[in-house]
């Protein structure tokens, strides 16, 4: 029976296990290591305009998709509510429109800036 990893008494279950292969090809098993000790980084060398920009156009292209979303939602409902029903037709053809048209569009732009956001060498303290 294999049980949560993370719910234990300290012990590693058999899932925990890790196959190490020696050079002599003979296969041990080892227990997974948990690093207590982890490197402190220092944040502060981060320059805060530059991670402020970064933030602010994150920011932007979620407010984008939301803004887009929700200006649908503001038409659709009103029309299909108080004009007619049939107005849900239009529902699928929104949803194909996002999936097929704003998404792929969208996603290229947010990898674009995630692309070109400034690298910063951090060195831990």
């Amino acid at each position: 029976m294999r049980r949560s990893y993370n719910r234990g008494n300290g012990e590693a279950a058999d899932h925990d296990q890790l196959r190490v292969r020696r050079e002599a090809g003979r296969r041990v098993r080892r227990a997974l290591a948990v690093r207590e000790v982890r490197s402190l980084w220092n944040t502060t060398q981060i320059p805060v305009e530059e991670y402020e920009l970064l933030l602010r156009r994150v920011r932007r292209h979620k407010l984008e998709a939301l803004g887009l979303a929700g200006g649908a939602a503001a038409v659709l409902v009103p029309l299909i509510i108080f004009v007619s029903a049939t107005f849900i037709g239009l529902v699928p053809l929104a949803m194909m429109g996002w999936l097929l048209v704003f998404l792929p569009r969208w996603r290229r732009r947010y990898r674009r800036t995630a692309r070109t956001a400034p690298r910063w060498q951090l060195h831990p303290d």
